[in-house]
């Protein structure tokens, strides 16, 4: 019998890869892609607690949805085009996770959890911490990014508007005050 020619498929899937940016090369702060978040972190450097049932790590004991995950460790993931922006990078993980409910449709669940440590039969025994983890470090990372673009742009915003205002009212480039006159 003869066997059948499998149907190729093009990765990433068309219309999810990676953020494509418009203009020149970002020159603010490093932007983050998917996979590159930072996992939620313990609570303290002290890492174990004593209790009634021995000794137990912070994470554990304040909050039990990160046990094995609370590491504070980053991802791995490839970081995104040099022409890529933070507020690119971010629309494409909000239409990513709108469309597809994940920020990087092109992986799948065991590639994006190598990125961020959880594999093994930790990850597969805690599949619900890892996933929660993993979830909470692409949000940081996606708010990361946005404080990235509005903390980079604040600092133009400002000095643009007074310039348009200036050239508006007709008054040109500012002038440094006078120098008062001293009373003798």
């Amino acid at each position: 019998m003869p066997k059948k020619k499998r149907k190729k498929v093009k990765l990433p899937i068309e219309g999810t890869g990676p953020a494509v940016g418009s203009g020149g090369a970002w020159t603010g702060p490093p932007v983050l892609g998917p996979g590159q978040g930072t996992l939620p972190g313990p609570f303290s450097t002290q890492m174990n607690v004593p209790t009634d049932s021995g000794f137990t790590s912070h994470a554990q004991l304040f909050n039990p949805g990160y046990a094995p995950y609370a590491t504070g460790a980053t991802g791995t993931g490839p970081s995104p085009g040099s022409n890529v922006g933070p507020f690119e990078q971010t629309w494409a993980d909000f239409q990513n996770i709108a469309q597809y409910g994940t920020t990087a449709p092109y992986w799948s669940q065991a590639q994006m959890g190598g990125m961020y440590g959880a594999t093994g039969l930790t990850a597969l025994f805690n599949q619900n911490q890892a996933s929660n983890s993993i979830m909470n470090a692409e949000l940081g990372r996606m708010y990361g990014n946005l404080n990235t673009g509005i903390d980079h742009y604040a600092g133009q915003i400002l000095p643009w508007t007074m310039q348009a205002m200036n050239r508006f009212m007709g008054r040109g480039a500012p002038r440094a005050p006078k120098a008062p006159e001293p009373d003798f």
